[in-house]
């Protein structure tokens, strides 16, 4: 007799691996076998205490490839085998047929809450970084992918709060219908148990569904100091496989995942498949390392000035045609708002540059691509606003996405509203500095939102117009091309490019203060930034701005805007 189907279910300890096994033991179609390779494990691994120990390896084959020769030839005849494994016990097997056979599936289970884990293991069971298994999955996982399996990872805390939903994920992994019966099991010890069960399934034992199955999920609990040490080497492992997991928020469509968009506005796109892989530019304010880190696992500290107090600066960059677009004037403004800030840099604009080109090529990138540099005054020591409590130098983070505005946008415009949040004075908050803290312009940016606008039209403390919550305003009346003064807006670069180029069209172009009266009537309105260039804007306030649609004024300077970019 042999199954058609077996289900590999690779765990870390201390999981929900009984309850699923209780679960799939539910099915009429499924037999389940509770870690039959525990004892072929334990037998290499005599530094291991347990107290059924002896016990076990009497009862048991202890030659693990023996072990896997008869799994594989076992199991209902047609059916499914369900085979409980914790993470480990593959050690000097991942060469055998449980892994590469094509009947075989493989789910990884692993725990969010690992801390708890690892201080529950109780008696009889040292934690360790061997005991955690999470250094096994890795590798597991890493060796189904060189062979093109596709395994299937999942985290406790999920299928304990919504059983269904992960229930019919793990069952669509192995070509299964779910069964209703497997969110349900009579309450006690099972035939199938190993002899391990009395030390270890107390609280499974006690439940009837997965809610009550394990203890320590919801459980506030103390950890000792060599727990935390522990944890120190468990997290990355951990982390790399709840990066591969598939969660139950997305798959009962609660959560959209990396992989949405974002829709109207001067910022619409559709997240490129190939950003998933973007490798991002780290340089650590402390060790003095840049390093380049894959977009899934790329962090700073949450101690970090940048996360704690929106300390810092950033720039958007365009990377066209190879050439990293007025990289100069972004770099100069950054170096400036770094002075106002009083961060000291440590390294020098070129130096910068080589930062950003590094990691532009790492990727591949060529063009289409815009660039958030981000530069924050560095780790802390305590969470506190004090540069005297910062630690190192600044934190630079270089983030490369491949990113190209909409067309249909840059032709059809966009619409603004009138924000009630105002520009700040020079002495509250400098428009001059881009500042990673921009609370007030995603004040304006919901109310647009909210409002079913895409940006807001932002005014300065007189109600003279300033400038919008993510762009420049421009406006023109009678050929006349008019910007607001820079006394409440950003220094934006390609604001200024547009103003000389259309003083090279021969327009006259005049920066001074104007009301929304003006705006109402203007001829035409656009907004530039880095990542869009120029946009028409064709209504303000409900307010059809000149003939609703693209003026040729913005038209001529798009083309010539897009010419200038070809030549740099």
């Amino acid at each position: 007799m042999a199954a058609s189907v077996i289900i590999n279910l690779w765990s870390a300890p201390r999981c929900c691996s009984t309850a699923l096994m209780y679960s799939f033991a539910q099915r009429s179609d499924t037999t389940v076998m509770d870690e039959p390779l525990y004892a072929s494990w334990l037998a290499k691994h005599p530094e291991c205490a347990r107290p059924y120990r002896e016990e076990l390896l009497r009862a048991s084959e202890l030659d693990g490839r023996k072990v896997v020769a008869s799994l594989l030839s076992s199991g209902p005849e047609g059916g499914v085998l369900f085979l409980k494994h914790i993470g480990k016990f593959i050690e000097d097997l991942e060469d055998t047929d449980l892994v590469i056979d094509s009947r075989c599936v493989h789910v990884f289970l692993v725990r969010n809450r690992v801390e708890k884990s690892l201080v529950s293991f109780g008696e009889g069971a040292k934690s360790t970084l061997l005991e955690s298994s999470y250094p096994h999955l890795v590798q597991l996982y890493s060796r189904l992918r060189d062979l093109g399996r596709q395994a299937l990872v999942v985290v406790s805390e999920d299928i304990v709060s919504r059983p269904r939903v992960m229930l019919a994920r793990i069952c669509q992994h192995a070509g299964l219908a779910m069964d209703p019966q497997q969110l349900s099991w009579e309450p006690g010890p099972k035939e199938f148990d190993g002899v391990w069960a009395k030390h270890w399934y107390r609280n499974v034992w006690a439940s009837s569904g997965f809610e009550a199955s394990v203890g320590s999920h919801k459980k506030a609990m103390s950890i000792p100091d060599d727990q935390k040490a522990l944890l120190e080497e468990v997290i990355p492992f951990l982390s790399f496989m709840k990066r591969r997991a598939v969660r139950a928020a997305s798959l009962a469509g609660e959560s959209s995942g990396p992989e949405g968009s974002v829709k109207g506005g001067t910022h619409e796109f559709h997240q490129d498949p190939r950003n998933a892989r973007v490798l991002i530019g780290i340089r650590d304010g402390v060790s003095g390392d840049f390093s380049l880190v894959p977009r899934s696992c790329a962090s700073v500290s949450v101690l970090d000035s940048g996360f704690l107090l929106g300390d810092g600066a950033w720039e958007g960059i365009r990377l066209h045609n190879g050439r990293l677009l007025f990289f100069r004037e972004h770099v100069d403004r950054l170096y400036q708002a770094m002075k106002a800030l009083d961060i000291s840099m440590d390294v020098s604009k070129e130096e910068v540059r080589e930062m950003v080109e590094a990691t532009t090529t790492a990727n591949g990138m060529v063009g289409g691509v815009h660039i958030r540099l981000i530069v924050s005054r560095g780790l802390k020591l305590t969470p506190y606003q004090s540069p005297a409590a910062t630690v190192g130098w600044p934190t630079i983070v270089v983030i490369p996405e491949h990113k190209a505005a909409s067309p249909e946008v840059k032709e059809k415009g966009i619409k603004l509203i009138t924000s009630a949040f105002r520009r700040a004075r020079p002495d509250t908050q400098d428009p001059a500095i881009n500042c990673l803290s921009k609370n007030t312009c995603i004040s304006a940016c919901i109310h647009a939102v909210n409002s079913g606008y895409h940006e807001c039209l932002m005014l300065d403390p007189q109600g003279f117009v300033a400038t919008c919550n993510s762009t420049n305003f421009i406006m023109v009346k009678g050929g006349v091309v008019l910007s607001p003064t820079t006394d409440y807006q950003l220094h934006g670069i390609t604001r200024q490019n547009m103003l000389d180029l259309a003083r090279e069209a021969g327009y006259e172009v005049r920066e001074r203060n104007f009301t929304l009266i003006e705006v109402y009537d203007a001829d035409e309105c656009f907004v530039t930034g880095t990542f869009a260039g120029a946009i028409p804007v064709v209504a303000v306030d409900g307010r059809v701005i000149g003939e609703g649609r693209r003026g040729e004024v913005t038209r001529e300077l798009q083309q010539r805007y897009g010419e200038l970019c070809d030549k740099q």
